[in-house]
């Protein structure tokens, strides 16, 4: 903004050259509230076969289905898989908390017995394990301890796969333009994940077969398209999106040095009562303002892309 002097330029975002050629990584930032908005009025853009400006992995890691999130709002199949997703947002409000709290609690005591054991405990892969579970029991019904290998490494299966896609458009810290060169130039084999993937699969389409029924027959999908949006709604926007905001949070409070833990502490236990609502969570004023904060400073999806439906001159 400073250099341009402007909320609306012109910049290149990753990937680029040389092997992605059909890749075009122009694009036009927009940094203004009132600019932004447009970002969401579907008569000027779409998002058709959109994720990273002109970049969009290979179908392959989706099982050849266009899930949800490369679909136009304006494709009839659209509005199907989104009330699908949605219904299961809806039914799993009921559970979220239980869930929560039971994962929460196993995580814990894994914690307490590592640092007993060993004098030290590092809650990362714990953590992942614990949003793992959660994701894959509240939103689908699915329990990853009815699958010895899912239960141990589902969590990693879903990093891979996630990886390969994004990784030619994340900054890494590489020195450049190794980066550039090493990472940013060519899309990653579906073939590396391949195996992981099936195994993720069979096992939504095994231990969430209740919400695989529902798509099929309440919302006209079919079940490959059923199993494949779960999967990316479970790994991408649940289990990715805590994976990295939980962390953010933790390292919030851990850091802080004006108290704040302590007051978070008193208000959690002044209104929590005997086991937390939702109730009671929305009346905790700090905890929500911690929280939004978090968000605000390191959000979830910090770009949003569209493709201009026309070009004016």
């Amino acid at each position: 903004m400073e250099k341009y002097n402007s909320t609306v330029f012109r910049r290149n975002v990753p990937p680029s050259f040389p092997f992605l050629g059909i890749v075009n990584p122009n694009v036009i930032a927009v940094l203004d509230c009132k600019s932004f908005a447009h970002m969401f009025d579907m008569e000027i853009v779409e998002n058709k076969n959109v994720l990273i400006g002109d970049y969009m992995p290979s179908l392959k890691f989706t099982g050849n289905i266009r899930v949800c999130a490369y679909l136009d709002p304006s494709e009839p199949q659209h509005a199907k898989v989104k009330s699908f997703a949605l219904d299961i947002l809806k039914r799993s409000s009921s559970i979220w908390l239980t869930e929560l709290l039971d994962s929460l609690d196993s995580f814990w005591d894994t914690v307490e017995q590592s640092v007993a054991k060993d004098g030290t405990a590092s809650y990362t892969i714990l953590l992942k394990k614990c949003i793992f579970n959660l994701t894959t029991k509240a939103l689908i019904q699915a329990d990853p301890a009815s699958s010895p290998e899912i239960a141990q490494s589902g969590y990693f299966m879903l990093d891979k796969w996630i990886g390969l896609q994004l990784l030619p458009t994340k900054k890494v810290g590489l020195l450049q333009p190794l980066e550039e060169i090493f990472l940013h130039s060519f899309a990653y084999p579906f073939a590396l994940v391949k195996g992981d993937y099936k195994k993720l699969y069979e096992f939504i389409e095994k231990e969430g077969k209740e919400m695989v029924e529902r798509g099929v027959n309440e919302f006209g999908l079919s079940r490959e398209e059923t199993i494949h949006n779960l999967l990316f709604i479970v790994g991408v926007n649940a289990y990715a999106g805590f994976s990295f905001f939980l962390p953010y949070l933790i390292k919030t409070i851990w850091v802080d040095t004006t108290g704040l833990q302590e007051k978070l502490r008193k208000e959690v236990r002044e209104r929590g009562g005997s086991s937390l609502t939702f109730d009671s969570v929305n009346d905790m004023k700090l905890v929500q303002s911690v929280v939004y904060e978090t968000l605000r400073l390191n959000p979830l999806v910090d770009t949003q892309f569209a493709r201009a439906r026309r070009i004016s001159n």
